[in-house]
């Protein structure tokens, strides 16, 4: 009997030993005894500083001097600020002569810079018709003709930053 009763407190035991474990590891951790180990047992890196020596001339020895020669290399940027430049476009308004077969376009400059009279090109069909050939400040509307022929134009107004294309009807 006294057997039976002494594994039973053996298993009784047994059973309480791994929760036992768990509670010292959390004591340590919380006290911080093993972070402090963790520490010392990672890798630090090694800073060595190496100074010039400098040995005197003496009767049994020959000058000897060490020296240390420091580089420093300054590199200078330019530095540029850059400002975009928008000269983008958009067509107020277009209308066809069906007489002369003139198309008019009106263009507004929704950019923020001045559009030249030359920087602005008309094409009808894939054909180049020329330049606008009239300044756009930008916020304005300005209008230009140009010669179309009967039937459908497909117009492409190119500025620097935009295209548009139209299809303008002459009869």
């Amino acid at each position: 009997m006294k057997k039976r009763y002494r594994v039973r407190k053996e298993k009784r035991i047994i059973r309480w030993i791994p929760w036992f474990l768990i509670c010292v590891i959390a004591l340590l951790v919380l006290v911080g005894i093993i972070p402090e180990a963790l520490k010392r047992a990672s890798v630090q890196p090694t800073i060595t500083t190496t100074k010039p020596t400098t040995t005197t001339i003496t009767q049994t020895t020959m000058f000897t001097t060490t020296l240390m020669t420091t580089i420093t290399t300054t590199t200078i940027e330019n530095v540029t600020t850059t400002i975009q430049v928008r000269q983008a476009i958009s067509v107020g308004a277009y209308s066809c002569d069906r007489k002369t077969d003139i198309i008019t376009l009106t263009i507004a400059n929704r950019g923020n810079t001045v559009i030249k009279e030359d920087e602005i090109k008309i094409y009808i069909g894939d054909e180049y018709v020329g330049t606008f050939g009239k300044e756009i400040i930008p916020g304005r509307l300005v209008t230009n003709s140009f010669k179309g022929t009967a039937g459908t134009n497909i117009v492409k107004v190119v500025s620097p930053s935009n295209s548009v294309r139209i299809i303008i009807t002459c009869y």
